[in-house]
C-alpha cells in the first residue's frame, strides 16, 4: 500500500483517518455556523488533516489548522 494512493471510495479514505475531535467556537466569533474537524490520517502524521464547515458545507480543506 502506497502513501500516496488515489481513494476510490469512502471507505478507502475512512480506512485512513481517525477523528480527533469536532471544534465548535462562540457564536459570535464567525458568521453562520462554523465547526472543524480534526483528523489524523496515515499520509501526513505531523499535521493532520482538517476540515472546517461553515453552514454545513466544507469551506476548506486542509492541515488540521484549517479547522482550529
Amino acid at each position: 500500500m502506497s502513501l500516496f494512493e488515489i481513494f476510490y471510495t469512502q471507505e478507502q479514505l475512512l480506512d485512513r483517518i481517525v477523528l480527533l475531535e469536532i471544534i465548535v467556537p462562540y457564536g459570535d466569533i464567525f458568521e453562520g455556523r462554523d465547526i472543524g474537524l480534526l483528523f489524523d490520517c496515515i499520509w501526513d502524521e505531523e499535521n493532520g488533516l482538517g476540515l472546517r464547515l461553515l453552514n454545513e458545507e466544507v469551506t476548506e480543506v486542509g492541515y488540521q489548522d484549517v479547522a482550529i
